[in-house]
């Protein structure tokens, strides 16, 4: 692998569809995907060897995807048993030239990928997207029951990692404007083309922007 390029985001906030959109415009994700759910009938777009690798990290740092606290001490995340463990996961994709990954996790565990890839010689693209947060919020309670003030503070903690965007979306753009937004896209990356332009248009549906 010589190019990652990062879908980042808070959980809810519309990272799966873009980055089904990024796929449907030729960007590589591997095999091995997470399938789709109730709570996401299009799919997750996650590849799970890397799923399986970031909860381990995010044990390993006594930390869960609803509790991050101990992440942001870089003393648990960038130790040697995280660097390795990713480390491996990234080797089985090597032969991929340009690679997409997609997991919010990777929002909090960002200074371990920046770390493995600088190691590894992986350039990192970084493509952001953000949802209203109260929507955010609303649909986070209602799936998974947790107080909303907890997921107030999971949205600052997630943003807080992030410090380099080559590309942002809105959510609420993308679902309102997809031709402007898909457009964007492919005028900035020259990995991408709209070969699928009526896939990818019939792909976004606007009733996904919901708080379930």
């Amino acid at each position: 692998m010589k190019h990652l390029v990062l879908i980042l985001g808070m959980h809810r906030s519309g990272t799966s569809t873009l980055t089904g959109i990024l796929n449907k415009m030729g960007l590589e994700l591997g095999g091995n995907l997470m399938k789709a759910t109730s709570a996401n009938p299009k799919g997750y777009f996650e590849n799970m060897d890397f799923f399986v690798v970031n909860e381990q990290i995010l044990r390993n740092c006594r930390s869960t995807w609803f509790n991050v606290n101990n992440v942001f001490n870089n003393n648990l995340l960038l130790n040697l048993q995280n660097k390795q463990i990713l480390k491996n996961v990234f080797l089985k994709y090597s032969n991929y030239e340009i690679f997409g990954l997609k997991d919010p996790r990777i929002c909090v565990l960002l200074p371990l990928y920046e770390h493995v890839c600088k190691e590894l010689g992986i350039k990192i693209t970084y493509i952001y997207t953000e949802r209203n947060k109260d929507s955010v919020v609303k649909s986070i309670t209602k799936r998974d029951r947790l107080p909303a003030n907890l997921v107030y503070d999971l949205i600052e903690k997630h943003k807080e990692r992030i410090h380099t965007k080559d590309f942002e979306v809105q959510y609420e753009d993308l679902l309102s404007k997809p031709l402007e937004i898909i457009e964007s896209l492919n005028k900035e990356f020259d990995f991408l083309n709209l070969k699928n332009k009526k896939d990818i248009l019939e792909f976004i549906d606007p009733k996904l922007n919901r708080n379930g």
